[in-house]
């Protein structure tokens, strides 16, 4: 897997300045994606990242992951949080899927909210859409998950 990140800010209208987030928030930190998008983004000038995971823990490159538990004093100070945090087995349990692909998804975004986080990114999973012929897969493309996991 390649992962191509290009950044982009809005620039303000009236000043022509770029507002660029300062602070970027990442759960799901200790997974493939969360990983590589923080090193990827901790070298953009003034750009500081904090990572967000099951347990606290410093990863072996000495980066801090704090607990995902939801709320406006965790996410206090974040500018910009990116949501990759979830379960991608198709074998787990369905009632432990949704708990946190949906509703872990939906605790994190209401405590962002709360906390004033300005920009929420959600990654999902093509499973939503099913078996699909089409391509390419659009947004609007109708979701037909064939499993738990697409379910969630």
């Amino acid at each position: 897997m390649v992962i191509s990140l290009q950044l982009s800010w809005d620039a303000d209208r009236e000043t022509g300045f770029v507002d660029k987030p300062r602070v970027i928030g990442i759960t799901g930190a200790s997974g493939f994606v969360g990983r590589t998008l923080a090193e990827n983004l901790e070298t953009v000038d003034g750009t500081q990242v904090r990572l967000f995971g099951r347990k606290a823990h410093e990863t072996p490159d000495r980066r801090r992951i704090e607990p995902l538990k939801p709320s406006a004093d965790l996410f206090s100070g974040v500018d910009s949080l990116v949501h990759l945090a979830g379960i991608t087995d198709a074998r787990s349990p369905e009632q432990t899927l949704v708990e946190v692909n949906a509703a872990l998804a939906a605790s994190t975004l209401t405590a962002a909210i709360s906390a004033g986080v300005r920009r929420f990114v959600l990654f999902s999973s093509l499973g939503v859409h099913g078996k699909v012929s089409a391509h390419p897969i659009r947004p609007d493309n109708a979701f037909a998950p064939v499993n738990a996991y697409g379910r969630s």
